[in-house]
C-alpha cells in the first residue's frame, strides 16, 4: 500500500513561516543590538558619584537596570551636581533615564515634603518627558 501524498503547502503556511522568519530576525537584532549597548558602559549605577540612594537603586535593579549606558554615565553625576545638560544622542541611549533619575533623586531629597502645586509640575515634567 502506498504512503498517503503529503500535506501540500497553502499561502497561510507560507505567510506564517515568513512571519516567523520576520520575528526570528527582530529578535536577532535585539539581541546583537542589547550585546553591543552593554558593552558601550561597565559602569554600574551604583557607583555613580555622587551616589545614588538606596531606594532608587533598589528600583533600577528591579527593573533590571544594572548597568549605565554611557549618556546616563556621563550626565547623571553633571544632574546630580545641578550643572546644565544638554545630550544629542540616539533613540535607545538612555537619556529619558538619564534625566529622569537625577530629578527623582533631588525632589526625593527636597524636605519638607512637596506640595500638591510641586508634585503636579514634576507630574507634567516627566510625562512631556516620555511622550
Amino acid at each position: 500500500k502506498a504512503p498517503p501524498p503529503p500535506p501540500s503547502i497553502t499561502e497561510a503556511d507560507t505567510e506564517t513561516e515568513e512571519n516567523d522568519e520576520r520575528i526570528k530576525e527582530e529578535r536577532r537584532k535585539t539581541d546583537r543590538n542589547r550585546k553591543r549597548n552593554s558593552a558601550l558602559s561597565r559602569v554600574p549605577f551604583s557607583e555613580l558619584q555622587p551616589s545614588l540612594s538606596h531606594s532608587t537603586l533598589q528600583v533600577l535593579k528591579s527593573q533590571g537596570f544594572h548597568l549605565a549606558t554611557p549618556v546616563q554615565a556621563a550626565t547623571i553625576p553633571l544632574l546630580l551636581n545641578y550643572k546644565d545638560v544638554s545630550v544629542d544622542a540616539a533613540t535607545g541611549s538612555g537619556k529619558t533615564l538619564a534625566f529622569l533619575v537625577p530629578m527623582v533623586e533631588i525632589l526625593h531629597g527636597i524636605s519638607p515634603p512637596l506640595s500638591s502645586y510641586q508634585v503636579s509640575v514634576f507630574k507634567i515634567v516627566v510625562l512631556s518627558l516620555l511622550f
